[in-house]
């Protein structure tokens, strides 16, 4: 990467032949690329999704309406190629424009859902009713109830707290910011709970690299992908509510 003469350090033809393009832009940016993949159908460009998505076996995404079947993926250029699945039930963990929600922002959701704070409008009593009515907080826990597919688990703990859950306990499931969907019964998923294994050291993703990453040892880049896509704290939060069963 580097060469040195007498002293002097200067760019070496490794650096040079991965980052000499346009005047050596992408060495002198301070900001890092966005945590976003391209989803492409062929030569159309469907949007953009939270790199999330795609991390899990076979990825079903969901995006414009339809389910997709993730093919392939470009981590240099931030490309993700899909082809139809509408036999499939997809699932995004960011869609659009929005990000996915903080464990703090989250947790305040769920106690204005609990117990609202602020005089309300009529609509907005309404729409709270509403949101209440779907039975995902109670003030004893976290909830945990039958779905058509499996099981959901509220636990309101953002988008990075649900995917340090989902690895830690190896959940068959998706997740968003509210909410972890099993693909089993609740007295299953309950018990892989319990029973959850000892996490292993963390293994560098090749399909998610930082910026720089050649110049980074397959050590460090595992614990950056550690820390970045996981919000272990809020999950071990989570790991004291108790969980209620609603039918």
């Amino acid at each position: 990467m580097l060469h040195v003469d007498c002293g002097l350090v200067s760019i070496g033809p490794e650096a040079e032949r991965l980052w000499g393009g346009r005047n050596y832009m992408e060495l002198l940016s301070v900001f890092d690329t966005p945590e976003l993949f391209t989803v492409m159908s062929g030569s159309r460009e469907l949007g953009v999704l939270h790199e999330l998505s795609f991390r899990r076996k076979d990825a079903i995404v969901l995006l414009g309406g339809r389910s997709w079947r993730v093919s392939a993926i470009d981590p240099k250029r931030r490309i993700a190629h899909v082809e139809p699945a509408d036999d499939q039930q997809g699932r995004s963990t960011w869609l659009g424009s929005s990000q996915g929600l903080s464990f703090e922002i989250c947790q305040a959701m769920r106690q204005t859902l609990l117990k609202p704070a602020a005089t309300l409008s009529r609509r907005a009593s309404e729409e709270m009713e509403t949101l209440a009515a779907e039975a995902t907080v109670d003030q004893d826990g976290t909830v945990l109830r039958t779905a058509r597919n499996g099981c959901e688990w509220w636990t309101y703990a953002g988008l990075k707290g649900n995917a340090a859950l989902a690895r830690e306990f190896a959940l068959p499931c998706t997740f968003d910011s509210m909410c972890v969907r099993a693909h089993c019964s609740p007295v299953e998923l309950k018990r892989s709970l319990d029973s959850r294994a000892h996490l292993t050291s963390p293994k560098p993703d090749p399909h998610f690299r930082p910026k720089f990453a050649e110049c980074i040892p397959d050590k460090l880049l595992a614990l950056f992908a550690w820390k970045r896509l996981y919000n272990w704290a809020a999950a071990k939060q989570i790991e004291q509510f108790r969980i209620v069963d609603v039918c």
